[in-house]
């Protein structure tokens, strides 16, 4: 019984026996709460190697505010590629851009998309108040929260961050590092052994990891 347990409690992760955590970053406005939160890439095992089977995200989520908090029992998702978090990035960057639109539906081919499950995320820089509005949309729901310069610093500092891991790249380029020994490989980047002695990169020594 205790052995099954360890077992089924170390197949959470990689890294061994360490539970679980779900990190996010809260925004608390009048008219909602926001919140972002990576998911990780998904791995399958492929024998000696580990293949992704799915890239990771970072999640969007507002819940509407009532008179008594929030409702957290409805809340609204709106997730982000890699390549959608590049495009907000480069807006958030770029002086005197004033709004992004992202749009997903589940037809994404139409030239005019109009399926009442089609939800828009919408980022608008308000210049008078200095602040930038972050703003769900749907057909059904719209919830909207205004960030501050430093919640904004924030919010680009952990998606800069996110990128190479919810693409896999933080397990070659943090890895072992790989020694050319006169034609020879010595090591193995992301993991991978040649049999001979492995060279580790130090790591630092503050702060935690992330889950992914």
């Amino acid at each position: 019984m205790f052995r099954s347990s360890i077992g089924a409690f170390r197949a959470y992760s990689v890294r061994g026996p360490s539970a679980r955590v779900f990190p996010q970053f809260s925004v608390y406005g009048s008219d909602a709460l926001f919140q972002l939160s990576p998911i990780a890439p998904v791995y399958t095992n492929a024998g000696k190697y580990l293949k992704q089977k799915r890239g990771g995200a970072i999640m969007l989520s507002w819940c509407k505010a009532t008179s008594s908090g929030y409702n957290y029992q409805e809340k609204h998702f709106f997730s982000l590629t890699p390549a959608e978090i590049g495009a907000l990035l480069n807006t958030l960057d770029t002086v005197g851009a004033k709004k992004l639109t992202l749009v997903h539906s589940p037809n994404a081919n139409a030239p005019q998309p109009t399926d009442a499950a089609t939800k828009s995320f919408i980022v608008e820089f308000q210049a008078e108040q200095q602040k930038t509005v972050f703003e769900f949309s749907s057909d059904e729901a719209r919830a909207a929260v205004a960030l501050s310069l430093g919640e904004l610093r924030v919010v680009k500092e952990l998606l800069q961050y996110s990128v190479p891991r919810l693409l896999g790249f933080h397990s070659v380029l943090e890895g072992d590092i790989t020694i050319d020994n006169e034609g020879a490989p010595v090591g193995g980047g992301g993991g991978n052994s040649y049999g001979a002695p492995r060279y580790n990169k130090p790591k630092p020594t503050s702060g935690g990891d992330w889950p992914f």
